[in-house]
């Protein structure tokens, strides 16, 4: 099989698209490794599959409603530039944000016209990365340190590879689907393909990151409910399973039940008002921020990349709040308030046009191919920019590369299964 492999890259009329697809194949580590190899992969990504759409002449992309879509966005930021308060802060982002465009449909070309070697080698290497990092974090949680000797410096989190930056979560949130569809059509048996995402579940758990827990959790729901077979008792009885094991796991667990019990669902008792509960976190002392920055500046709001100068401003500060010292931030740390705060309306009413039909034509894709990579993409993509839950930036090298990943997947016209 790895002789078959080897060939298929290394030899045939596609190389451009099998070395797209070893560069894709590296994303993982690359996010272990840091900002600066995300990009010069996603660049080098962009460059050959400008070089493929010339040379092969495929240049019909203007057709496709999820193109349309992205460059409708990204038209909107271009807009928007004229009305930024710091028009040279805005200029690099707005314009790096085509990396993003070309990465989308470099993966979306990649899936329909490589051949099943260099896909299965995509995917095969994704999982492989995936179990390597999962492994560290479980021999993190039982040692106290992980296997290059990295400690957390916070009680109820684990670092992994990542070492003092805690955001290990991203990579599994944005990962683990896409891993147990891999799974799922390698060994057509749904049994362990639940039992990967149970296994999922509680890796996210253990990493202690209870935003990005809960939308592992809120992905895992919404694709089991469409996944295999239509056995209701089947899916009740997996969320029931779940729902055991999380609620036993965090209440014997001294540092996790401090975590996701005493600073997060105790909060909801005693407040009651979920408004009140936010504001009494450092999230919501960006939110506030976030919302008076967009109140002040309603039309086109204050310009991309310019929330981190705005913040810090007295006039958007809030003395009733606890942690208003910490509000001011280089994004409010959710994506819809980055949005209203930094494009204002017009900016937003487009995000929100794009967010709908995005998800309306991926899932038009999914009932028509049944594929559950469309799936699994689409539901990281939907609670990825789900509001309330806080966030990373829309626009910021680690998550949004994780959430062009996820379009560009949930982007492919699937004929057949691809593994």
């Amino acid at each position: 099989m790895l002789k078959n492999i080897y060939y298929n890259i290394t030899s045939g009329k596609e190389q451009l698209l099998n070395i797209i697809g070893i560069l894709l194949s590296v994303y993982p580590l690359f996010f272990l490794l840091g900002s600066l190899l995300i990009n010069l992969n996603t660049i080098l990504i962009t460059i050959l599959f400008i070089f493929y759409l010339i040379k092969y002449k495929q240049l019909n992309l203007i057709k496709n409603h999820f193109f349309i879509l992205l460059s409708l966005l990204w038209i909107s930021f271009v807009i928007n530039l004229y009305f930024s308060l710091n028009f040279d802060n805005s200029l690099s982002r707005t314009f790096g944000f085509l990396r993003f465009i070309f990465l989308v449909f470099a993966i979306k070309f990649f899936f329909e016209k490589s051949n099943d070697y260099i896909k299965n080698f995509v995917l095969y290497i994704w999982l492989f990365t995936f179990f390597i990092i999962s492994l560290d974090l479980i021999f993190e949680y039982l040692f106290g340190y992980n296997t290059l000797g990295y400690k957390s410096y916070m009680p109820g989190r684990l670092a992994g590879f990542l070492n003092q930056e805690l955001k290990i979560g991203n990579i599994y949130s944005s990962f683990f689907l896409l891993c147990a569809v891999t799974i799922f059509y390698r060994t057509n048996n749904i049994f362990y393909t639940y039992c990967f995402i149970i296994f999922a579940i509680f890796v996210s758990l253990i990493i202690g990151e209870r935003s990005n827990f809960l939308r592992v959790i809120s992905m895992s729901l919404f694709f089991l409910f469409f996944f295999g077979e239509k056995n209701l008792l089947r899916k009740l009885s997996t969320f029931f399973v779940i729902l055991i094991l999380t609620l036993s796991f965090i209440t014997f667990n001294k540092e996790y039940k401090k975590r996701f019990y005493g600073q997060f669902i105790q909060p909801i008792i005693k407040y009651k008002n979920p408004i009140e509960v936010i504001n009494n976190t450092v999230y919501g002392a960006n939110f506030d921020r976030a919302i008076k920055i967009f109140q002040h500046n309603k039309p086109f709001g204050v310009g991309i990349k310019n929330f981190r100068i705005e913040s810090n401003k007295p006039k958007y500060g809030n003395k009733n709040l606890i942690f208003n010292d910490q509000g001011a931030a280089t994004h409010p740390h959710q994506i819809h308030l980055e949005i209203l705060s930094e494009t204002g309306l017009f900016g937003y009413i487009i995000f929100l046009v794009f967010l709908i039909l995005s998800i309306y034509f991926s899932l038009k894709k999914f009932k028509e191919s049944n594929n559950y990579f469309i799936l699994a993409s689409s539901a990281y993509f939907i609670f990825s920019l789900f509001p309330l839950i806080p966030s990373g930036s829309f626009f910021t090298t680690y998550g949004a590369t994780m959430l062009w990943i996820n379009y560009g997947l949930m982007s492919v016209d699937y004929k057949k299964n691809i593994t």
